[in-house]
């Protein structure tokens, strides 16, 4: 998954500069949510919407799918942590 994924955050400075130190903790991420069918989905379609934003140029619209995404991460992750 990855492998198709790094391309795509690539453009993103910060995400680049934090890779290394958060790539762990999202490989235990996916590994944990591919048990859970319904938020790997979510994870997909976040991402589909990230894309298109992008791709359409609307900044707007892809700031705001990535900023939905990491709310929606760090929920998760927030809850998996008890």
């Amino acid at each position: 998954m990855f492998a198709v994924d790094y391309p795509f955050h690539e453009s993103n400075k910060l995400f680049i500069e934090l890779y290394d130190d958060i790539y762990l903790l999202i490989m235990e991420f996916v590994l944990e949510i591919k048990n859970y069918k319904s938020a790997y989905k979510k994870s997909l379609i976040d991402h589909k919407k990230i894309y298109k934003g992008l791709l359409e140029r609307d900044v707007i619209a892809a700031k705001e799918a990535m900023k939905n995404h990491i709310e929606w991460l760090i929920e998760i992750i927030s809850k998996s942590e008890g």
